[in-house]
């Protein structure tokens, strides 16, 4: 499955099982602690090599040529985020000025909490304007924190934000 993560993607606890065949027959995994698992590969952004805040965001509230890396303001419309291998994030944190805003966005990419949606693929998460909290609005270094069902963080470019 090299470079097609997003096909193995599961966030739900114990959402995975191995199938093994054998000419002598078949067995399955447990749907248990020891036979099933999680898995996840890591939420990476556009580009994946150096991520640019221009190609990482989009969406009528963004504005790539304003400032440094663009800014996103709520009047403007919906936030898109672009990268890879989002139907494996477990939560996404607002990050305002170096600090993670709390409580973090529980994610279950097959059933979204409301304003937030991931494509198919995994290649972009539409966050509603209304989704967007008002402590992230006022940031002049805003990022977004997507953490995989394995623990492993990704940051988006900073980006400055506002009402």
């Amino acid at each position: 499955m090299g470079g097609q993560g997003n096909t193995m993607d599961h966030v739900t606890a114990l959402g995975r099982r191995l199938l093994i065949t054998t000419p002598y027959g078949t067995v399955t995994s447990y749907s248990n602690a020891t036979g099933a698992f999680t898995v996840s590969a890591n939420p990476t952004f556009s580009p994946a090599t150096t991520p640019v805040a221009q190609n990482t965001f989009q969406g009528g509230g963004y504005n790539g040529a304003s400032g440094t890396n663009g800014t996103y303001l709520q009047s403007g419309g919906n936030l898109m985020v672009n990268g890879q291998n989002f139907r494996g994030v477990k939560t996404l944190t607002y990050v305002a000025d170096g600090v993670d805003l709390t409580p973090s966005i529980t994610i279950d990419p097959n059933n979204p909490p409301a304003n937030y949606a991931i494509n198919s693929g995994g290649t972009q998460i539409q966050i509603n304007a209304a989704g967007v909290p008002n402590g992230w609005l006022t940031a002049t270094d805003a990022q977004i924190k997507l953490t995989s069902a394995a623990d492993i963080n990704g940051t988006t470019p900073v980006i400055a934000t506002g009402f």
